[in-house]
This record gives structure tokens, C-alpha cells and sequence, in this order.
């Protein structure tokens, strides 16, 4: 009776030596270890990149061991600095956005087709011009000193085939304050909180002060033959003559698609700038926006101009079409 259970207990401790052993838990002497269990197995990468459960002994020799790492998502690259040409004086600078308070005063001081209005740089709340319409009822209006050049531009435009439509125009500072509470009421309404509504609203809505509409030297324009504000607007045969031809004008396309690490504001093929005929022709040609104009040449006014369009239409540029 002893000897059975002497004989039972003893099955028991090798089984559960067998289960330690196994699991490797314990490394019994070599005279003791059962064999064929606790060799080193594992999972074995293959040139071929297959993977096979056979033990490290038996495996080829690995070529190349390479140390897996977790890679977090990517996040989107910082936006590149503005800076100005090597011995020019900087004219953009670099600051936060509006809605703080910290932006700079646009400079008024220079030349008036060239003041700067984006977030960084804000008009100031008293800021006025004189504006005169291009419609009979009056929804389209501009800074009456270039009125007649763009209405010389839309003229043109139409006279080639194209159809055109001025979407935006001038927009007093009362005006884009009700655009941007407007906007910033749908977020408000969506359970944010105001600061986080008004820079949401930002994103769409140009925070008041910062806008070129309020310039007076700014128009979204589109074509008849598509009436939104989006990029398809650059397949329309109105914009594809605006951007070979604004320039003749006085005009940029404000937001040009290769240059949005620069502008900070997303390709806009509708919105376009007067900014006079000399800066506009030197843009044109050098393949500048107008911050890298103003970077390079300063806001006062340009020298040695010589052909342009004139509002009456009775002067332009050769090769006009």
C-alpha cells in the first residue's frame, strides 16, 4: 500500500517537473531532463519572409536581423518660415493668427495696391476707402482708383468667349464681422466652446481685419458655367483666361496652388488681387506670390513700368488675348 503511494506521488512530482520543465520554468541537470522537451524553439524570419515553428538549431542562419519599432501616425509637416532674400529688409514677418489679438497692424504707409491684409497683418478697425460700383444694383463694388481696371479686365474676358461673374467684392469691416459670428454661431451650436467656435470659424472666415475684400482690391470671380467656389474652377475657360491675362490688368491670382506654404491660405482659383500694373507684370514674370513681391521689391512703387491696359481699353500688351 505504502509502495503505491509512494509510486503515485512520485508520478505526480515528475508530471509536474514535466509541466515546469516544459514551460520553461526550471532547467533540470542534463542527467535529469526529459528528453526532446525545453530545446529552444521559436519563430524563426526566413528569406523568403515566411516564418516556420522549428527549433533554433534546425533553422538556417538568419542574414539580417532588424529591430521592429512602432511608428506613430504622420502628422502633417511645420510650415516653413517666410523669409526675405539675402541683404533685403523683410516686409513679412512671421507672427500668430488674429483672433488673439496678436497680429500685427497692416502697413498703410507704402504704396495702396501693396498693403498686406492676411492673418498676421490686420487693417485697422477705422480702416475706409472709397469705393465705387460696377453693377446696377450695387453688389459689386471696388476701391474707385482700380474699378475702371477691373471692369477693363472683365470686358476683355467676355469679348474673348468667356463668361464671367463677380461672386465677392468689397466688404465693409461690419460685414465680415456678421460672415465670421455667423460661422462662428454654427460651431457655437455644435457644442464648442467660443474660443474653439471662432478658431473653427477662422478655418472657413476670415477673421474681421483680415480679410482683402475690405481692401476694396479683391474679387472672387467665377465663371457662368460654374458658380462655386471650388478648385474646379481652374478647368473653366474663364479662369484659364484670368491666369494668363489678369496680370495685363493689374492683377494676381492671389492664392496660386504651389504656393500655399507661403500664402498659409489653401488655392483659391478665384480670388484675385490688384495690386497695380508694374507689380503685377514683375509677379507675373518672376513666378512670385505677393508675399515673396513684397519680401523681394518692398511696398512702395515699382519703377520702370512700361505697357498696360488702361481703363478706357485703349492701350495693351501685345500677344492680348
Amino acid at each position: 500500500m505504502v509502495i503505491h503511494f509512494l509510486l503515485g506521488a512520485a508520478a505526480v512530482v515528475l508530471v509536474i517537473l514535466f509541466i515546469l520543465q516544459q514551460n520553461g520554468l526550471i532547467v533540470l541537470p542534463e542527467k535529469f531532463r526529459i528528453p526532446g522537451i525545453g530545446q529552444e524553439t521559436g519563430t524563426v524570419q526566413t528569406e523568403s519572409g515566411s516564418s516556420s515553428g522549428v527549433s533554433a538549431s534546425e533553422a538556417e542562419p538568419v542574414l539580417e536581423v532588424i529591430e521592429v519599432t512602432a511608428k506613430p501616425y504622420p502628422t502633417a509637416a511645420p510650415q516653413e518660415e517666410v523669409t526675405a532674400d539675402s541683404g533685403a529688409e523683410s516686409i513679412v514677418e512671421e507672427t500668430g493668427g488674429g483672433i488673439n489679438g496678436d497680429a500685427l497692424p497692416a502697413d498703410l504707409s507704402g504704396d495702396w495696391r501693396l498693403v498686406l491684409v492676411n492673418p498676421s497683418h490686420r487693417l485697422p478697425a477705422d480702416f475706409d476707402v472709397e469705393v465705387k460700383a460696377l453693377d446696377s444694383d450695387g453688389d459689386v463694388t471696388f476701391d474707385v482708383r482700380a474699378a475702371d481696371d477691373l471692369a477693363a479686365m472683365m470686358k476683355a474676358c467676355e469679348n474673348a468667349g468667356n463668361s464671367i461673374i463677380v461672386r465677392g467684392s468689397y466688404r465693409t469691416m461690419a460685414q465680415q464681422q456678421e460672415l465670421f459670428d455667423r460661422k462662428t454661431k454654427e460651431y457655437l451650436d455644435k457644442g464648442m466652446s467660443q474660443e474653439d467656435a471662432e478658431q473653427e470659424a477662422a478655418t472657413v472666415i476670415a477673421y474681421p481685419g483680415t480679410s482683402e475684400h475690405q481692401l476694396g482690391l479683391a474679387a472672387d470671380i467665377v465663371s457662368a458655367e460654374n458658380l462655386e467656389l471650388e478648385s474646379d474652377q481652374e478647368n473653366t475657360k474663364t479662369q484659364q483666361w484670368l491666369m494668363k491675362n489678369c496680370w495685363k490688368y493689374g492683377f494676381i491670382l492671389r492664392y496660386p496652388t504651389t504656393k500655399r506654404d507661403i500664402t498659409g491660405i489653401i488655392y483659391e482659383p478665384w480670388h484675385y488681387r490688384y495690386v497695380g500694373h508694374e507689380a503685377a507684370k514683375i509677379m507675373y514674370e518672376e513666378n512670385l506670390c505677393f508675399e515673396e513681391y513684397l519680401n523681394k521689391y518692398g511696398n512702395q512703387t515699382p519703377l520702370g513700368g512700361t505697357g498696360y491696359v488702361s481703363a478706357n481699353g485703349t492701350k495693351g500688351w501685345e500677344g492680348d488675348n
